[in-house]
């Protein structure tokens, strides 16, 4: 794993940009990384692990013959990456689902029709 250079840990957990700070293999503190970082190569699985527990604790059943389908009775959700469609005949599902795993600390936005 490569280590990033120029910052210096401060205390255990402040982490500060700092064009001088020694090596971080020369720091006497570290900090450990507790949230996956967007655009690190595991990012996506990360995330589709986080927002499949969410979606199980629902009531949502993982499609066994694809993963990125999760079906509860007429709710359709399809996970892709870092996308998501929610598929069903009344909007007012899909809304309400989006307002409980926005509750539950899931960060969604609805981007349309």
């Amino acid at each position: 794993m490569h280590v990033p250079e120029k910052f210096e840990v401060k205390h255990h957990k402040l982490l500060r940009l700092n064009e001088f700070a020694p090596h971080p293999s020369k720091q006497e503190h570290i900090v450990k990384l507790i949230k996956n970082v967007y655009g690190l190569a595991d990012a996506s699985k990360t995330w589709h692990d986080h927002i499949k527990s969410g979606l199980l604790e629902f009531g949502f059943e993982q499609s066994k013959v694809d993963p990125c389908l999760f079906i509860k009775g007429n709710v359709l959700f399809i996970l892709y990456v870092d996308d998501a469609v929610c598929l069903t005949p009344d909007k007012s599902n899909a809304d309400q689902l989006i307002a409980d795993l926005n509750k539950k600390g899931y960060i969604l936005t609805d981007e349309g029709p």
